[in-house]
């Protein structure tokens, strides 16, 4: 991985990161039928009628073609019975997106923020209690029994997931890494960097309910920097969400994950809008 001098970067080129990981290194999974061009990424998952699973992350597309493109990408979905997500980010054309796809069905489903940090200026205490390990052939069932408790994780999901992570483990460490916190030796939460050119990404973020507010959300996070250190990583990725409620999965300290990243050193970059779609 090429080296990124984190001090360099202008806050459009920290935003262009942050915009860039929705489509990056995305359409991996087996299962996943990618259509993309310059301008557009999407992914369609007919194995399964998971909103995450399915959906554009990407639309640069010109004004007078988009609500034909909007129609055409919405029969897909509708014809293959898949509910579907669209992530607005400030690259997205054109600029009144939302009201278009407002106005053809869809609806605001979730906003998050954007952070960007530079690994070797992250500074997390080490909470009491937990500890973080990377994830082994031994500990794979502990690991897919927490994915239960993420907010973005449909139930019916469930089995695909368990399903990737395992082939990941042992087919893709070179593009993913997975952790396991533990709470006084129990398994309490878990989080994944997926690597890209130059710079990683924080994602899969899920703290069990009974262990939220005691520091595995900080440990998670300081685990995912360490790895990013010792890899030589310049730059790191994270997206938050923009408001937390008591079933989010990855609350912490009584303070939003927003609030949280900040106290550690992270930067905000800009807010993000998910709109979503499902059948009737």
């Amino acid at each position: 991985m090429s080296a990124i001098n984190f001090q360099t970067l202008t806050p459009k080129q920290k935003a262009d990161y942050t915009d860039r990981v929705w489509w990056e290194e995305m359409g991996k999974n087996p299962d996943n039928e990618v259509i993309q061009d310059p301008h557009w990424f999407q992914i369609v998952t007919r194995s399964t009628p998971s909103l995450m699973a399915n959906g554009v992350m990407r639309c640069e597309i010109k004004d007078g073609a988009i609500d034909d493109r909007i129609r055409k990408t919405i029969e897909i979905y509708r014809t293959n019975k898949l509910p579907f997500h669209w992530t607005i980010s400030p690259s997205s054309r054109p600029e009144d997106l939302a009201k278009r796809l407002v106005a053809a069905g869809m609806s605001l489903g979730s906003v998050s923020v954007g952070f960007v940090g530079d690994p070797n200026k992250i500074n997390i205490p080490e909470p009491p209690h937990v500890t973080v390990e990377p994830l082994s052939a031994k500990t794979l069932d502990d690991y897919a029994a927490l994915l239960a408790h993420s907010h973005l994780v449909e139930q019916h999901a469930l089995k695909r997931l368990q399903t990737q992570v395992n082939d990941q483990l042992k087919t893709k460490q070179h593009w993913v890494s997975h952790f396991l916190a533990r709470y006084n030796d129990v398994p309490a939460g878990i989080c994944q960097n997926r690597y890209h050119q130059g710079y990683i990404y924080q994602l899969g973020g899920s703290v069990k309910p009974e262990f939220r507010n005691k520091g595995v959300y900080s440990a998670l996070l300081r685990r995912l920097n360490i790895d990013a250190v010792e890899k030589r990583i310049g730059i790191i990725v994270c997206h938050a969400p923009k408001k937390m409620n008591h079933s989010t999965s990855t609350a912490a300290s009584g303070k939003s994950i927003e609030g949280k990243l900040l106290q550690f050193g992270y930067e905000k970059t800009c807010d993000y809008e998910t709109y979503q779609w499902r059948q009737n």
